[in-house]
């Protein structure tokens, strides 16, 4: 678990303490010492998303710490001007500001950044390379494989292992195959786990639309040898590499892929087990003994993934999953089971999800609108409507989507819920409207009717506290291209009061016309005083610990430790709604097995009024134990936040990556299922280490 992480943390302390300025060109007039005063008019800008006259001369100053800190924040705020302050920044005579440049031209992404980019691979400093590294893996142009192929070739570690995570995340990287395969043997043990995790990615069989097995791209050849050295890892001693392995190797067909992933079924290590079952779920696997018997695991981590898998077996999985639905003793359990039963007999799902409309969880209940798209039966009509008076807002904004294909006009069929009270079901409604635009069955009467549904839906949302179904809106008349009738909403969206709906506006009309709007970027109504606040409580160690209720168990407990370097603003702000109680109460709302689990803030009820977080993206690496904040779409996070219970290095760069579980990672926060809930977090001063407290004695409930 720490390995990786480790390396992120001595790649930033690279980063941090990399080489003294030594002199260069004249820079102009600027502040000489790194004051708190300027840091936090740093942070001020960055948050608000400005590059403001103090930054521009921060970055100028002589001082190497405030140009660090200047660099990062013009790659995190982007934009047309932000190259030319970079470009710059790349030939500083300080690394860490080179680094810092580096990283931000993989945010703001583009040819002429990926241009800039590859410069910088002639770069002597270790530090900077693997910024460059990272910063390669947020790109997706092919050309992106040429500069990296140089870097897997880079003697130190720490640029091995970014190398190697990015090499992971490239399509079908020819090149980089035999690279990886030699750096899985590395005596390095974090290159060695970074190539291997690399070869898994790229050696996996995926299961795309109607049941196609998929690869990763890679050329046959090179697949072939891909699998055969993680057949060889299936072995190995690390039950990491043994996960990679099996994770790697799904959909084994030849006869030494079937041997040596069978013993895996039943290895002491759970996740190598999820990583094995959910690698037999494929078209036509046979479900005997295979999934089978993981099925009747007592670990419903163990459950969910065979439930998993067999929704991509087929028909024949159908009674295994029907007995789940009827019988599994979690929700969660009988949740998956229905999504997995729809996508391989929708009608089937439909009459069995029918006896779970009536139950105690909305959770399930919600489920249970899932196989309606499919089916269009009196059963389906019926179970529809009792669905669409449901108290929840989590049922009924399932019932959009669910609707889909059922009725003609979306303004008949969901009047009632373009004007439903909960934003989040209107929002629902707004993403049905763009699907319906561009589906296969797609007309000029669809469009029109969908596009008189976005009209309505904008209308409504006005007074609503939070802009998510604009939001959904201008997503919905981004499918239509460049079209007129989308451009509506676009204009609609750059007169909106709302400042947020300005900004993403201005972002579609760039983006989709080719035009530019000028809009205010300032996202935040906090003052330099508060900036300055945030420094002070950023400068000391900072954790929390969360406290988990489960029916029928006493509190589980886990400690958190903040990154106050790479996440100042989302670290404070996350420690201030704890503080206010915003999380108190919330459930864990999903749990990947072997991936995250994830608690979500709802937009509807007394958390509706909170405004969005900025991301802070770094180069910190998702590895196992990371907490990051889920969002949905660019500096949209409303406080979502996300755990990773194993390697997601794919996230790196993408999400903002803001603390870390100390203490009871395996013993409570692997263990925990949907439906488990936050009872409090405690912030406090230290760093996560620290001894728990013994809880109240108390009987289980």
């Amino acid at each position: 678990m720490t390995i990786l992480l480790g390396t992120a943390l001595l790649g930033a302390t690279l980063l941090a303490a990399a080489g003294a300025e030594s002199g260069g060109k004249p820079r102009k007039k600027a502040p000489k010492k790194a004051t708190p005063k300027l840091l936090a008019a740093i942070l001020g800008a960055e948050d608000r998303r400005v590059v403001d006259e103090t930054l521009e001369a921060c970055l100028a100053s002589p001082d190497a710490e405030l140009r660090r800190h200047a660099a990062r924040a013009i790659g995190r705020i982007g934009g047309a001007g932000a190259l030319g302050h970079l470009s710059a920044a790349a030939t500083d005579t300080d690394a860490g500001v080179r680094a810092q440049a580096a990283f931000g031209f993989g945010l703001i992404g583009g040819q002429e950044s990926l241009d800039l980019l590859a410069t910088m691979t002639e770069d002597k400093d270790p530090g900077v390379l693997l910024a460059v590294a990272r910063a390669l893996a947020l790109f997706d142009e092919s050309d992106a494989n040429t500069w990296l192929l140089k870097l897997l070739e880079n003697p130190d570690p720490d640029v091995l292992t970014a190398a190697c995570l990015t090499a992971g995340r490239m399509n079908a990287p020819n090149d980089a195959v035999t690279p990886l395969l030699r750096h899985s043997n590395s005596k390095s043990p974090e290159v060695r786990l970074a190539a291997i995790w690399a070869l898994s990615r790229l050696g996996a069989v995926r299961t795309g639309a109607f049941g196609v097995l998929e690869t990763s791209g890679v050329e046959p050849r090179m697949l072939t040898q891909i699998r055969a050295r993680l057949v060889e890892l299936t072995t190995s001693r690390d039950p990491r590499i043994r996960a990679m392995a099996a994770a790697g190797l799904s959909a084994p067909t030849t006869r030494t892929e079937v041997k040596a992933m069978t013993p895996r079924l039943t290895d002491p290590d759970r996740m190598v087990r999820v990583a094995t079952i959910r690698s037999f779920g494929y078209p036509n696997a046979k479900i005997f003994p295979y999934l089978s018997n993981s099925i009747e695991e007592s670990d419903q981590h163990l459950v969910w993934a065979s439930i998993e898998a067999l929704g991509r077996v087929g028909p024949s999985a159908s009674d295994l999953l029907v007995d789940r639905i009827i019988k599994a003793p979690s929700n969660w359990i009988r949740e998956e089971a229905i999504r997995s039963l729809n996508r391989i007999n929708a009608p089937l799902a439909a009459k069995t999800a029918n006896g779970v409309t009536q139950v105690d969880s909305a959770r399930l209940r919600a489920a249970a609108a899932i196989p309606l798209s499919a089916v269009d039966t009196e059963l389906s009509r019926e179970i529809a409507e009792r669905l669409r008076k449901d108290p929840s807002p989590q049922v009924r904004a399932m019932l959009p989507g669910a609707l889909l294909d059922l009725e003609d006009s979306m303004q008949e069929a969901l009047a009632d819920l373009i004007a439903d009270p909960s934003p989040r079901v209107r929002a629902a409604v707004a993403a049905t409207a763009g699907r319906r635009m561009w589906g296969i069955d797609s007309n000029e009467e669809t469009v029109r009717d969908a596009l008189a549904t976005l009209d309505r839906l904008w209308k409504e949302s006005l007074d609503d506290p939070l802009p998510r179904v604009r939001f959904e809106v201008l997503n919905a008349a981004r499918r239509l291209g460049k079209d007129d009738r989308g451009r509506k909403y676009v204009d609609l969206g750059l007169a909106d009061p709302d400042r947020r709906v300005r900004i993403r506006a201005a972002k579609q009309l760039e983006e989709v016309f080719g035009e530019t709007a000028t809009v205010e970027m300032a996202a935040t109504d906090l003052d330099a005083k508060t900036y300055r606040e945030i420094l002070r409580w950023a400068s000391e160690p900072r954790a929390a610990v969360v406290q988990i209720r489960r029916e029928g168990f006493r509190p589980g407990r886990f400690t958190i430790r903040f990154d106050l370097e790479h996440a100042p603003i989302t670290s404070w702000q996350f420690a201030q709604r704890a503080e206010q109680g915003l999380y108190d109460g919330l459930e864990v709302s999903r749990v990947i097995p072997g991936e995250l689990l994830q608690v979500d803030v709802p937009i509807d009820g007394d958390r509706a009024g909170i405004e969005p977080l900025r991301d802070e993206p770094s180069m910190l690496s998702f590895g196992p134990a990371r907490l990051g904040m889920a969002r949905s779409g660019p500096d949209e996070s409303l406080g979502s936040w996300f755990i990773t219970l194993g390697p997601q290095w794919h996230l790196d760069g993408r999400y903002t990556a803001f603390a870390h579980v100390v203490q009871n990672y395996l013993g409570v926060t692997t263990l925990m299922y949907p439906g488990d809930r936050i009872e409090k977090i405690e912030i406090y001063q230290g760093d996560g280490s620290e001894p728990l407290k013994p809880l109240p004695a108390e009987k289980a409930k």
